[in-house]
């Protein structure tokens, strides 16, 4: 990896104030003796090594920090590679490759353009987590409702610079008009994992979905959970295969 390098073009969600902790726990908050929340906001239970959200009793959402996300990924079994820009096309920062053992389990590669500079490379590698979560989930970036594209929209805008002023307006369609909705779902799982209390702010329906999807997911509920408010949402699954480049 460099120390400089070009800029991606990708920013960390702007600041909101931190939501009360009584307005996402309005009722009975069990915790295990070291105040750490047994229950996400929608009852199912805590137990990962790396969530994103409210971890302890009455303290504020917590974000997986860069280390955090290459660490979950080993767990899971992703490979995270960096190579140089001349393997890549223009303008692609990451790509995630999606693979199906013979038995259906999920696994990937995760590579990195170095072209860019280590701390866009941090974030490029937390929006292709965002596809291989995607992937291990079943896809439910294909089970978006109107709401949650419309509110998915307003979070990709913020995390390319829209929410700073005399920046234009950026949508999935300026990158490619057959993924907008895997690039809706990967953005907005960044923003999940980056800034847990801005998510859930702008976001709250797709914000369930995602919480239902990952943290009932047989293999990533051991590695990675999500919690923060939003309204229950349901998760259809479907698994295909093909590969992820992304910006």
């Amino acid at each position: 990896m460099t120390a400089g390098g070009e800029d991606a073009g990708m920013y960390e969600p702007p600041r909101k104030r931190q939501r009360p902790f009584a307005e996402d726990y309005p009722g009975d908050a069990p915790t295990d003796r070291q105040g750490r929340l047994r229950h996400d906001i929608e009852g199912r239970p805590l137990h990962a090594e790396f969530i994103a959200g409210r971890r302890l009793l009455r303290k504020a959402d917590e974000r997986l920090s860069p280390d955090d996300i290459k660490k979950a990924l080993e767990q899971l079994n992703i490979n995270l590679n960096y190579r140089d820009p001349h393997t890549f096309r223009e303008r692609i920062g990451g790509q995630y490759y999606d693979y199906n053992s013979p038995k259906g389990s999920p696994f990937g590669d995760i590579t990195i353009n170095t072209k860019y500079k280590s701390s866009d490379q941090d974030i490029i590698t937390a929006h292709e987590f965002g596809h291989a979560i995607d992937h291990f989930s079943g896809w439910f970036s294909d089970k978006l409702t109107s709401e949650e594209i419309a509110e998915l929209r307003d979070v990709y805008s913020d995390l390319r610079g829209g929410w700073k002023k005399g920046v234009p307006r950026r949508q999935p369609e300026d990158y490619s008009v057959n993924k907008v909705n895997l690039e809706l779902v990967a953005e907005g799982l960044r923003a999940y994992m980056s800034n847990p209390n801005y998510f859930k702010k702008v976001a709250p329906k797709a914000a369930a979905k995602f919480r239902a999807a990952v943290n009932k997911n047989a293999l990533l509920k051991k590695v990675i959970q999500l919690n923060s408010l939003g309204a229950i949402g349901l998760i259809g699954a479907g698994i295909h295969s093909q590969d992820r480049d992304d910006q």
